[in-house]
């Protein structure tokens, strides 16, 4: 897939998976950022986003927001992190920021920064919803299923089986 088709892809698997979570759909939010290209983007590029983030966050004054960890060993993850948080700082307002491990959950030296200058370490129990968080992951089928032409998943069932336990830990 192209850098465009894989983000419509992307876009379709996280409506998807915003479903099986039963989530109303009014509440997701796109960006129009590129796929892949957070990390590499043009200032000009960059400020058209912390624009856009801004509005949405203006619109619904979040109390609490849940981010990819930074230094993440993705600079996607970074890019995210940066352009939500000078959104914040745009709009004046001072949610509660959570940060998920992702990568960092499958290199777990990577979680040293996160857990020496959090102000606290959050663990939030799911138990009886472990089959909408396993549906969820299994919607994504461009990253848990081989997309062609590659002939193995993006990432591997090793990798997906750490998000399907009932607990999660946010910094």
């Amino acid at each position: 897939l192209d850098p465009e088709a894989l983000a419509v892809q992307r876009r379709l698997e996280a409506i998807a998976a915003v479903e099986a979570l039963c989530v109303d759909l009014s509440r997701i939010h796109f960006v129009g950022a590129s796929d892949g290209m957070l990390g590499r983007l043009e200032a000009s590029e960059v400020e058209t986003l912390i624009e856009r983030i801004a509005e949405i966050l203006a619109g619904v004054q979040p109390d609490e927001i849940f981010l990819p960890c930074r230094r993440d060993a993705s600079s996607e993850h970074n890019a995210a992190f940066l352009l939500v948080r000078n959104a914040i700082r745009r709009v004046g307002i001072k949610p509660r920021l959570y940060e998920f491990p992702i990568w960092s959950a499958w290199a777990p030296q990577r979680l040293f920064r996160p857990l020496l200058t959090s102000r606290r370490v959050w663990r939030y129990e799911f138990s009886g919803y472990e089959y909408l968080k396993h549906r969820a992951l299994s919607l994504h089928r461009t990253q848990t299923a081989p997309t062609p032409p590659w002939t193995k998943a993006v990432l591997s069932p090793d990798f997906v089986s750490l998000f399907r336990s009932s607990e999660e830990f946010f910094f």
